[in-house]
């Protein structure tokens, strides 16, 4: 029986400029064998949400090459707009591991945030060569065990896989600086009954909410921790939403999700206020932050509670990168990272439901 190959994936970030000799290196690194390059005008369906594919490509991607010209570091739009998102991703991962790899086609200046990383000139014409045998030991080196990583046999997956999905019970939170309630609040405000629900086929059981406290007093990090064991994790679901959102928090960070693993891992995943979390709850007021613009809030659930007051919560996807999704997690912390001396009240974190999703054998 042949081989079934699972190739090193490969983002490449340009500019539309730089296409013709992006889309030749994108024929190279493919015709490597063991490299699956990623370029939008090869992979990219008719049809497709072409900004929101990228960003899956990035978050999926082993490694990122990030080519710079003067066309890429000079020009506004979307391209400074990948980098910054490919910026987050990296600082995602392990410490030592080669993920973002700058090369620059021409003579241009490397950008601040990319200094930090080691580039390769691709240029002039006669160093090419060179450059390119750099960049292909640069990916080669970071997975030295490429054929045990790469090169799976038909014969060593005994059984198909399938996903299923888990509530993670808010009842075991641990809240040190935090607060534990049972499902009251959400009904008074929102409508939603205690008991199990789905939302967007996405199953979760809603029992009790946890929350941060608002504070107009200097204060340390909050934390409420969930202790959880899930093997083989895929996706996190939460329903979630900023309590008091003030319209001066807009735009920065006001908490984060932290997963820790049984490997001593952890992966972070920062809540930024209107991107990925806002105040549902005072919707209606003019201090509220009620935009959002993250492609991983995915719905809402949104409902009258008695009085005929509107409100919701947003039902927030994290996709677990895939180094992740064969280690065990232990627990879940969410964090209030917001410190306020001026007075108002700072965001707090309530959180009403989270469920898991994760990979098993079907003969389970």
């Amino acid at each position: 029986m042949p081989n079934e190959k699972r190739l090193l994936k490969v983002f490449l970030c340009h500019a539309s400029q730089d296409k013709p000799i992006v889309r030749e290196l994108y024929r190279r690194l493919n015709a490597e064998g063991w490299i699956d390059p990623w370029l939008d005008v090869e992979k990219l369906l008719p049809g497709q949400d072409w900004e929101l594919e990228i960003e899956k490509a990035v978050e999926a991607a082993d490694a990122v090459i990030m080519f710079l010209s003067n066309n890429s570091v000079t020009k506004e739009g979307f391209v400074q707009k990948e980098l910054r998102f490919v910026l987050g991703v990296a600082d995602y991962m392990p410490e030592g591991k080669i993920f973002l790899i700058p090369i620059k086609l021409n003579d241009c200046t490397v950008p601040r945030p990319l200094l930090k990383w080691q580039y390769v000139d691709y240029f002039p014409k006669e160093q090419e060569e060179r450059a390119y045998q750099r960049l292909v030991d640069a990916l080669r080196s970071n997975f030295p065990q490429k054929s045990d990583r790469i090169i799976v046999s038909e014969a060593s997956v005994p059984r198909a896989q399938v996903s299923r999905f888990i509530s993670i019970p808010l009842t075991l939170a641990q809240q040190p600086n935090g607060t534990k309630a049972p499902g009251t609040n959400a009904y008074n405000n929102l409508g939603l009954k205690p008991g199990q629900h789905t939302l967007n086929d996405i199953p979760f059981s809603y029992e009790y909410e946890v929350y941060t406290q608002n504070s107009d007093e200097p204060h340390f990090p909050q934390v409420i921790t969930i202790p959880f064991r899930v093997t083989n994790p895929v996706c996190l679901y939460f329903i979630i939403q900023a309590d008091w959102g003030l319209s001066k928090y807009l735009g920065a960070q006001v908490g984060k999700i932290v997963v820790k693993f049984e490997s001593n891992e952890s992966f972070e995943y920062s809540l930024v206020l209107g991107k990925n979390i806002r105040d549902w709850s005072r919707g209606s007021s003019h201090i509220a932050v009620d935009r959002i613009s993250s492609p991983d809030v995915t719905n809402a659930w949104i409902g009258y509670a008695p009085g005929g007051k509107k409100g919701g919560m947003d039902l927030l996807t994290i996709n677990l990168p895939t180094q992740f999704q064969n280690r065990v997690i232990t627990s879940i912390n969410i964090a209030d990272t917001t410190l306020d001396t001026t007075g108002d009240y700072n965001p707090g974190i309530h959180l009403l439901a989270a469920t898991a999703k994760f990979i098993e054998d079907a003969g389970r």
